[in-house]
């Protein structure tokens, strides 16, 4: 069951669900419980240091 927890925080996560949401559906009290379940993937840091450039240079 834990396996599924992590599986289905780790895709909601990854569609853009805000980790609040994801917080609701899995019927933690804590985010901080949440993010623990939660495992970011390689395109989503690349997505973020790509947004971190654009935001400190205006690269696209």
């Amino acid at each position: 069951m834990c396996d599924a927890r992590h599986t289905a925080a780790t895709l909601l996560i990854e569609q853009g669900v805000n980790i609040r949401v994801v917080q609701q559906v899995l019927g933690h009290t804590r985010v901080t419980t949440t993010e623990r379940y939660t495992h970011v993937s390689i395109p989503l840091m690349r997505d973020a240091g790509e947004r971190l450039a654009s935001a400190l240079w205006g690269h696209p």
